[in-house]
């Protein structure tokens, strides 16, 4: 059915305005944190809501489909989400979508020298601290970690740090909203950033210390990050079997997993 028709009823869905389509949109970036799959999601984007909202909930349908492996699908999604936010004429919200697609694009989607690209164009379309500008820096720092150029990678993390401090604070306290940007995910990149170029279980101890138990994602991939750095398969083993069917599906975990067999 689509939040848009519990949140509203069926009658209203078909009219609502775009205050309506916005409280829609948050409440969607609490179930894509935690999800799987989120069928609804896709009967809500056929409803043709505003650019603003459109552009969100896009992002939220690619980031689903990374998860699923179905980077086809995704790029489709954020090509979506790239015109809707284009219209909007928001520059948070280009931001936004380009920073998320610069960070899902590490999972298979895109390589490393694309994400920087996707990662700048992101940094490009707003100076103001913001959601965007964060997972552009996580991404942008990762994919440099990957393209083994530490002291480009921990320069990008330096000045994460830096505009994090400068985030409003019902943004950082956000723990599990896909709008939202809480401490543990800097660690998360931190800690990603180390299994290609070392020093990262500070950040690994900080995130786990951090995290939501409901945020079972990010914890799992945190973990799996340090059983690459040691070469530990049976660690990696215990996390997996902790998680569900669905859950060790997941592609952003999955990928992680297979990098322990390879450390």
């Amino acid at each position: 059915m689509g939040l848009a028709v519990v949140l509203l009823g069926p009658e209203s869905a078909a009219h609502a305005s775009e205050d309506d389509w916005d409280r829609i949109a948050h409440a969607w970036s609490y179930e894509v944190s935690t999800a799987v799959d989120l069928p609804g999601l896709a009967a809500d984007l056929g409803r043709n809501p505003p650019p603003r909202p459109y552009a969100l909930l896009s992002s939220f349908a690619a980031s689903l489909a990374i998860s699923a492996g179905d980077a086809g699908s995704a790029k489709n999604y954020w090509k979506q989400a790239r015109a809707a936010a284009a219209r909007a004429g928001d520059p948070h919200v280009t931001a936004y979508v380009a920073g998320k697609q610069a960070v899902q694009g590490l999972y298979g989607a895109y390589s490393p020298a694309q994400v920087i690209i996707l990662a700048d164009d992101a940094l490009s379309a707003t100076a103001e601290p913001c959601v965007g500008r964060m997972a552009a820096l996580c991404a942008k720092g990762q994919a440099l970690a990957m393209l083994k150029r530490p002291r480009q990678a921990c320069e990008t993390f330096a000045f994460l740090e830096r505009n994090f401090e400068r985030l409003p604070r019902d943004v950082t306290r956000e723990k599990l909203s896909a709008l939202g940007f809480a401490e543990e995910r800097m660690h998360n990149s931190r800690s990603f950033a180390g299994m290609f170029i070392g020093g990262g279980e500070p950040a690994r101890e900080e995130a786990l210390r951090l995290y939501s138990a409901a945020d079972w994602r990010g914890a799992a991939q945190v973990k799996l990050h340090r059983a690459v750095s040691d070469g530990d398969a049976a660690y990696a083993q215990d996390v997996l079997d902790a998680l569900s069917e669905a859950q060790r599906g997941d592609r952003r975990v999955r990928l992680i997993a297979q990098q322990v067999l390879a450390a």
